[in-house]
């Protein structure tokens, strides 16, 4: 929806405490100790967010990357601004990597289908039922971000003539 409007995304926690780095994945076992000095165990994750993090570590394991390249790299290309943290300069000089190189689409396709989110009913229904819903003419409903010869527009071409305001 952002990107249909024009607005930015700024991501907080880009790399998910940790999760998105092959910090607390499977892989480490059960505890890692946060940079705050705090243990975290697994179970404080969902097995959703503990898997799509393996499956960074995979991809980047592939591309002879670090993990948090790749899921910095992985909002960069959907043009999010990941909001970057670093417990020492290390660690900072390590995620900036990510801006030397860039993720393919098939590998960008492969992440989103690992974290893809189903939005079951009535998301999954609406579309198959789309010519009920506009009596067969949802064709002809005009996209306010397409000018008729499918070209996006900027905006500017809405100019209103300011002396018809409040006439």
């Amino acid at each position: 929806m952002s990107h249909a409007l024009d607005l930015a995304i700024l991501a907080w926690s880009p790399l998910a405490m940790g999760i998105l780095t092959g910090k607390y994945g499977r892989r480490n076992g059960q505890k890692a100790v946060s940079g705050r000095g705090e243990k975290m165990e697994l179970h404080q994750f969902s097995d959703r967010a503990i898997e799509i993090g393996d499956i960074v570590v995979e991809m980047a394991d592939q591309l002879g990357h670090e993990p948090a390249e790749v899921a910095i790299n992985w909002l960069r290309y959907k043009q999010t601004i990941p909001l970057l943290g670093a417990s020492d300069a290390g660690q900072m000089a390590s995620n900036l990597q990510a801006l030397e190189w860039e993720l393919t689409e098939e590998i960008v396709g492969q992440l989103d289908h690992a974290s893809a989110i189903d939005y079951g009913f009535p998301h999954e229904f609406l579309p198959a039922q789309r010519d009920i819903i506009f009596g067969g003419f949802y064709a002809e409903i005009i996209n306010h971000r397409k000018s008729r010869s499918g070209e996006t527009k900027t905006g500017k071409e809405y100019h209103i003539d300011p002396s018809r305001i409040g006439n």
